[in-house]
């Protein structure tokens, strides 16, 4: 599969790829053995896993197919992390009600992006790499897609969470999901205050959940 993410677009937002769909696509593959394996690979793993037993079930209607997906995704995202990244030095410009209405907004975007287009997969391999350490309590998880041109390089970053190893961010050929959208995201707060991107977002999230009706 050649990935066609989608993308967040409101005023002045250019055109740029996402990447979480990617993961959607990494859970649907064939995946190979991995050659090391710690408590951030399995996380990894598991999250491919469920979600592949999801899209192969026959069983689901394609509504409670894309209810469970979107609740793996849950599972093992940290939307309070990735919404902290993303925003980087605006985050604090939100009070706490902003923060948590954001997380909210900002995991529906995402989850509406993974999951448009999470059915166009094929039969590429996962091969799985290493863990690098990037902090006491982070790590990155290389992984790489085979495909039959050419080898895509995946990258998970995870953070320890009392004990509980969550994704934050995604690496596909060296592109970041958090830079693509802080950079977006950075784009609407240098003209309009929070609150304005807030109703910018509501009014995205909105339009979305019409359409898809």
């Amino acid at each position: 599969m050649n990935p066609n993410p989608g993308q967040y677009r409101m005023k002045r937002i250019t055109r740029r790829p996402t990447l979480l769909p990617l993961f959607a696509l990494l859970a649907s593959l064939c995946l190979a053995a991995p050659v090391s394996a710690g408590e951030p690979m399995d996380v990894v793993q598991k999250a491919m896993d469920k979600t592949l037993s999801i899209l192969t079930n026959p069983d689901y209607s394609d509504s409670e197919q894309r209810s469970r997906i979107k609740d793996v995704a849950d599972e093992y995202f940290d939307y309070v992390e990735l919404s902290r990244r993303t925003l980087a030095r605006h985050w604090n410009r939100l009070d706490m009600e902003q923060k948590k209405e954001f997380v909210h907004l900002y995991r529906d975007l995402l989850a509406k992006t993974y999951l448009d287009n999470i059915t166009g997969y094929s039969d590429e391999t996962v091969v799985y790499g290493r863990e690098i350490p990037l902090d006491d309590d982070q790590t990155e998880v290389r992984t790489t897609i085979r495909t039959a041109s050419k080898d895509v390089p995946v990258f998970y970053r995870l953070i320890n969470r009392k004990g509980d190893w969550k994704v934050y961010d995604i690496k596909v050929e060296g592109v970041s999901l958090v830079q693509n959208y802080r950079s977006q995201f950075n784009d609407i707060l240098v003209d309009k205050s929070p609150d304005e991107m807030l109703a910018d977002l509501r009014r995205k999230i909105a339009k979305d959940k019409a359409e898809a009706q």
